[in-house]
């Protein structure tokens, strides 16, 4: 049901809209569109005197109050699809833990042998929630290798830019919950937001 709630909005946004919003999608929602509303303003200016991955970051923490809980660790399970040219394709599955560093703009975890490596969230043109990849999509046909923590809701796909990254062009992760999973693909999706008006701004100069 629609909650009857009061949503006082900037001038920018239509009161109407931010009502059916809330109606259609309920907190999330709610919480995307401030996020938006609160983001901080990038100028050439300030891209000059603070260099644009300081502005990056801070524009993200100061955007939203969930993003400072992404930089402490959380244990994720990978979704890695082998085969090579159609022949004995499986999925595999490997749990790791995942933080995200504002500084370095990078998705930092540790592999099997508990070797730092990291993954470059300035070349992510892209996050997908569901089975919307062709990993992700095998990983369930796959019944062999059925998991009960495989769930559509609580899976998250970063695409990256083939131009810069050669390994893979997706990392599939499934998350413990669906809110979890959500808070993720918010600030992820800012960042991506932000590194774009970044890159527009830093064009103009």
């Amino acid at each position: 049901t629609c909650q009857n709630r009061e949503i006082k909005s900037a001038v920018t946004i239509n009161k109407e809209t931010l009502k059916s919003v809330w109606c259609q999608q309920g907190n999330k929602y709610e919480m995307e569109v401030v996020s938006r509303l609160r983001k901080p303003r990038i100028s050439t200016k300030r891209i000059a005197k603070d260099g644009w991955r300081n502005v990056v970051k801070k524009c993200i923490l100061e955007s939203n109050p969930e993003a400072k809980r992404l930089e402490k660790q959380i244990q994720l399970w990978k979704v890695r699809r082998k085969g090579v040219l159609g022949i004995g394709k499986s999925t595999n599955f490997y749990k790791r833990g995942y933080r995200i560093d504002y500084e370095k703009l990078k998705l930092f975890y540790r592999s099997k042998y508990q070797v730092l490596k990291s993954y470059e969230l300035t070349s992510v043109t892209e996050v997908r929630k569901g089975f919307l990849t062709d990993t992700l999509r095998e990983a369930q046909d796959d019944i062999y290798k059925k998991k009960s923590f495989l769930k559509e809701e609580n899976s998250l796909s970063l695409i990256f830019d083939l131009k810069n990254r050669t390994e893979q062009s997706t990392l599939d992760l499934l998350f413990p919950d669906e809110q979890t999973r959500d808070s993720w693909y918010e600030i992820l999706n800012l960042m991506i937001e932000v590194i774009k008006e970044v890159e527009y701004e830093k064009d103009r100069e």
